[in-house]
């Protein structure tokens, strides 16, 4: 079946294509050269007739004679089943031998032999008409054959070279089908493994294919890669959610059947609680998914000073951590630096550090203080946060930015905040590090924030 789509098929139809026109081109050139030659031959045969004819004229008592026989003169043509014309005149003008109405050269030339085409009893034929010099002046020489032998010739050579082109092409034909489709086999390969991937295997193809498919295969690969990262994000979250959710709603539901058995007012302050829960809940979900989304994507970034950043960030959120039982301070040595940065998430990840602060980070019998630092480190800049809680054990440090890890499980959170600030901060081309700070608290540091330019 014939599909112009196919990438094969359109191959295998331009170098068809290509090869009949190179045959057809071939043929007649080749059909001209052999007619241009064989005319010359035949020529030459004519030519060699009259000079041999010329070679028996000899002159005795004044007069001219041909010392040669008709039949001799009938023989000396080597063209096959054709007959030889001939007229043979004396200088005096008397025919000497020969066809008297075979007709001369119409105009004669100043060589001494003239080669044309005339009609004699009704058949075409060529002719050569030779002048041949004599103790007694010029005789004339004319031989002639007729042209249905050399068109006979000619068309059984024709015959012959289509023949041979016309296999040659056959054949050439069927070898290009088989160098195409030996020539596409890498691709009909590479699209057996594509056929082979679905949303459970989208590993690399490592099909070895040519150079100029290389890069067809290194964007499959990568585009793969994406979609593997996009599901598995899809699915982090769907089981995340699922996760988290259940407990909220299970704690909701027994309220619910609590109220309805005994309805009172302040029984509904748990669901309250649990539906303030499930709000947080949603969100953090929704800036982790979000996250995971923009790590490719360049819209949202700025050029922004992170010096005034922080210290805008610290007096914004200042009051809500005053409400909360502590304060917090900004602190640092530098003047003003330019960073390349996602405002949105940059703030939301301080904001998860500075919740963490508040939650797990309070001094128990005094009033506690968030200090976040900036400082700079030749060509990056580093945001520091540190608390004066209890810090944490070493083994805990060790397991805090893993997902859905959370070290008080009498506290409300979801184990998120610490693994969206992880990524955020690797957006940002940086690192997350958490120690116990000295003499008290944790210390987290967001490190490696590349600097552009300094104000």
């Amino acid at each position: 079946m014939i599909n112009l789509q196919s990438l094969s098929q359109r191959l295998y139809f331009a170098i068809a294509s290509a090869l009949i026109l190179l045959t057809l081109f071939i043929f007649f050139i080749s059909t001209w050269v052999l007619e241009e030659k064989s005319e010359r031959l035949y020529d030459n045969m004519l030519i060699a007739v009259t000079k041999k004819i010329d070679d028996k004229l000899v002159v005795k008592n004044n007069k001219i004679h041909l010392d040669m026989d008709y039949f001799s003169i009938d023989t000396l043509s080597d063209v096959r089943s054709e007959k030889i014309f001939y007229r043979i005149i004396a200088p005096n003008g008397d025919l000497l031998a020969g066809f008297e109405g075979l007709p001369l050269a119409p105009k004669p030339k100043e060589q001494s032999i003239v080669l044309y085409n005339t009609v004699y009893s009704g058949t075409p034929l060529r002719a050569a008409q030779y002048t041949a010099r004599t103790l007694i002046g010029d005789a004339i020489i004319v031989i002639a054959e007729s042209k249905h032998g050399r068109h006979a010739t000619l068309s059984g050579l024709k015959r012959q070279i289509i023949l041979v082109a016309l296999f040659t092409c056959i054949g050439t034909l069927i070898l290009v089908a088989f160098i195409v489709r030996k020539g596409l086999k890498p691709l009909n390969q590479l699209q057996q493994e594509i056929r082979l991937r679905s949303e459970t295997n989208l590993n690399p193809i490592d099909t070895n294919v040519p150079p100029e498919v290389e890069a067809l295969v290194q964007s499959l690969n990568n585009l793969m890669a994406r979609l593997q990262k996009s599901i598995e994000i899809s699915h982090n979250f769907n089981s995340d959610l699922s996760h988290q959710l259940r407990t909220p709603l299970a704690e909701m539901k027994m309220q619910l059947d609590m109220y309805h058995r005994s309805p009172q007012t302040e029984d509904l302050n748990g669901l309250e609680r649990n539906i303030a829960l499930m709000t947080r809940l949603t969100e953090q979900m929704l800036h982790y998914a979000k996250i995971q989304n923009r790590t490719v994507s360049s819209e949202y970034w700025t050029n922004v000073d992170i010096v005034a950043f922080c210290r805008h960030f610290c007096q914004k959120h200042a009051p809500m951590v005053f409400n909360r039982g502590q304060s917090i301070a900004f602190e640092t040595t530098v003047a003003s630096v330019q960073c390349h940065i996602d405002e949105t998430l940059l703030e939301s990840a301080l904001l998860n550090l500075i919740e963490n602060s508040l939650k797990y980070g309070s001094p128990t019998h005094r009033e506690g203080e968030i200090i976040m630092r900036l400082t700079r480190d030749n060509q990056t800049v580093s945001i520091s946060i540190t608390d004066q809680g209890h810090g944490v054990n070493q083994q805990a440090l060790q397991s805090m930015l893993e997902r859905k890890v959370r070290l008080d499980r009498s506290k409300q959170g979801f184990g998120l905040g610490l693994a969206i600030v992880k990524q955020v901060v690797e957006m940002h081309g940086g690192q997350l590090h958490i120690v116990n700070a000295l003499p008290r608290g944790l210390k987290v540091t967001l490190s490696g924030l590349h600097i552009l330019c300094e104000d």
